[in-house]
């Protein structure tokens, strides 16, 4: 390779993955093209190596798009992207190689500062109760989900050495707690780890405030600087909290220095915790970050099926996709649906699951908001064509003219905003989109309309027409 041809492939690479991360979260780069590099760049093929058949898998699942609208906006040209499983050193690396003297999961196997604990010792939860149910066996998986419940595993398998801290996060009802006390079922199974304490941030923030109050600080530190694995759900309740925000960094950097595993689980990322201070964004962005996203529709399916099964009912194929197609919120609805359906069947003397049962015995729930019910994809695939002047063939298209990119993005913002699909969902209507490019859409939407008036005034055009008048 000459000198010049050498010079442009290295602008080819840091342009490459600058273009990547303008399109996805810094938590996900972090997690997923943090260690990656270019293999191969020719004028045809760009070939990301990464480091496990898993990490490839993933990103040729969720952010094959946004590699190829990356490789696109550096030069213009259209190369053929793929990723390759390629552990060790590649040969155009993003960055300088890791400073090997410093520790990094999954592979850092940190000393225990108390010793090992005699096997005698029976293993426990203290805290919140377990839920026998919520196991990694009643946990549904498709690819709203994959990547937490298999983060999960890996700490439920080896706690203190992979993805120390986890961080979940997603909205109310999607399964966050699910996998929580999953990881307490594993871990007491095996009786790997014996000192457990799985509890509420708001009990953390109670413990906290009575420790202070009945002069007693000592005795709250040691209960959890003692423990061998701390689970709290609902860690965005920190925020507005300064001092317990305080005395949380200090037991958080006591567990994960002594090698003792932390997981939480948040309705939000740890950046958009309202008030909690940059050193514990910084400290929980260090480990995983996983978001559990709304399942598509057979992930719902599914859900419904399993949910059925552990009450001892067996649901009919069309009557678990019509609950799966009106239920999208999340699953602790789901579960209410299938609740509701079989008690129907109870009180009516054991009568048959069918459909025509599931849509009475649901009929008082299924007041879906009125703007979801009467928004569907093809009305607001009208709507953008009608604002800009393009077929529906060319937004589910790849190509990427000016007008053409705006109406997708516009479609995938109002989809994101007027109807319950998932982004995997919303991404298969705009031609094969995965739910990375839907996001960096919504964003780059967003942001337009935040800062050009004429834009945001044709937005809200499209979608009064959408709504009726309504917005």
């Amino acid at each position: 390779m000459t000198e010049a041809g050498a010079a442009g492939t290295d602008r080819f690479v840091s342009s490459f993955f600058d273009e990547i991360k303008k399109r996805i979260r810094p938590e996900h780069f972090s997690t997923w093209f943090s260690n990656a590099s270019l293999s191969e760049v020719t004028e045809t093929d760009v070939v990301l190596s990464v480091e496990s058949t898993f990490i490839r898998d993933w990103i040729n699942n969720k952010y094959m798009g946004v590699l190829e609208e990356s490789s696109h906006a550096v030069d213009g040209k259209h190369r053929k992207v793929r990723v390759t499983a390629v552990p060790g050193r590649n040969i155009f690396p993003q960055d300088t190689p890791p400073d090997p003297s410093l520790p990094s999961a999954p592979g850092f196997t940190p000393s225990r500062e108390e010793g090992p604990i005699p096997a005698a010792t029976r293993a426990r939860v203290v805290g919140t109760p377990l839920n026998p149910a919520l196991t990694f066996e009643n946990f549904v998986v498709g690819l709203s989900n994959h990547l937490p419940y298999a983060a999960a595993r890996a700490v439920a398998e080896k706690p203190g050495h992979a993805y120390n801290p986890l961080f979940i996060h997603g909205s109310v009802g999607l399964g966050k707690t699910h996998l929580l006390q999953a990881i307490c079922h594993e871990v007491l199974r095996k009786g790997s780890v014996t000192r457990i304490r799985y509890i509420s941030c708001e009990d953390f923030i109670n413990q906290f405030i009575s420790g202070i109050q009945g002069g007693d600080l000592e005795t709250f530190r040691d209960q959890y600087r003692n423990t061998e694995m701390l689970l709290i759900d609902d860690i965005h309740l920190l925020a507005h909290k300064e001092r317990t925000q305080d005395e949380f960094f200090h037991t958080f950097n006591h567990l994960v220095n002594a090698g003792r595993q932390v997981v939480f689980s948040s309705d939000s990322p740890p950046q958009e915790i309202p008030t909690l201070k940059e050193r514990l964004v910084s400290r929980f962005k260090s480990g995983l970050v996983g978001e559990i996203e709304l399942p598509d529709l057979e992930t719902r399916i599914a859900i419904v099926k399993r949910k059925a099964r552990i009450r001892g009912t067996e649901f009919p194929n069309d009557v678990a996709q019509f609950i799966a197609e009106r239920v999208k919120t999340n699953i602790r609805e789901l579960e209410g649906a299938v609740i509701e359906v079989i008690g129907y069947s109870t009180l009516n003397d054991g009568m048959p699951i069918d459909l025509e049962l599931a849509a009475r015995a649901l009929k008082p729930i299924l007041t879906e908001d009125p703007v979801h019910s009467v928004v569907s994809m093809q009305e607001i695939f009208r709507c953008v064509q009608k604002a800009f002047g393009v077929s529906l063939t060319e937004i589910q298209s790849k190509k990427r003219t000016q007008t053409i990119s705006t109406a997708r993005h516009v479609a995938m913002y109002l989809a994101r905003n007027h109807t319950c699909h998932s982004l995997q969902e919303i991404g298969g209507y705009m031609g094969g989109k995965d739910h990375a490019s839907v996001l960096y859409a919504v964003k780059k939407v967003e942001d337009r309309i935040r800062k050009d008036p004429r834009f945001k005034e044709i937005i809200q055009k499209v979608r009064s027409d959408l709504l009726g008048g309504a917005a």
